[in-house]
């Protein structure tokens, strides 16, 4: 089997049928490693997050402290944000819809995670031209 990707990407919502969700996803990344014989990588990200509400927090203390402990969690979080549902209404992505927003700088975050980009470029701003 030829992997097609080198991490599977999972974003949890603060909600309790997203944890049960992960542990669903779990079990079944598990199953197919034992009948396809790979390990599959994933990593998760908190989306949707409200610092006001106490489900974001009790996911961010609980769920995702463990995942990041396990290494299988970006420490990036993606907050809950007007911005996405109308960019979306108007068929546009968050990156076309505004210029400046939090939200947009979350995204940028997770994808620099998620690329590794901050590893790759360490030290490139000493480097001679």
């Amino acid at each position: 089997i030829t992997p097609y990707s080198d991490v599977m990407v999972c974003p949890i919502n603060p909600e309790s049928h997203s944890i049960e969700g992960l542990d669903t996803i779990k079990q079944e990344f598990i199953a197919i490693e034992e009948r396809f014989g790979k390990k599959i990588n994933y990593k998760i990200y908190l989306n949707k997050f409200n610092g006001k509400t106490l489900i974001s927090n009790n996911v961010v203390a609980v769920t995702i402290q463990k995942e990041m402990q396990d290494g299988t969690a970006y420490d990036v979080l993606v907050k809950e944000s007007q911005e996405i549902v109308n960019a979306l209404k108007d068929k546009k992505t968050v990156f076309n819809y505004t210029k400046k927003s939090e939200v947009k700088l979350d995204f940028i975050n997770l994808t620099k995670s998620i690329l590794n980009f901050n590893d790759l470029f360490k030290g490139a701003g000493n480097a001679k031209s």
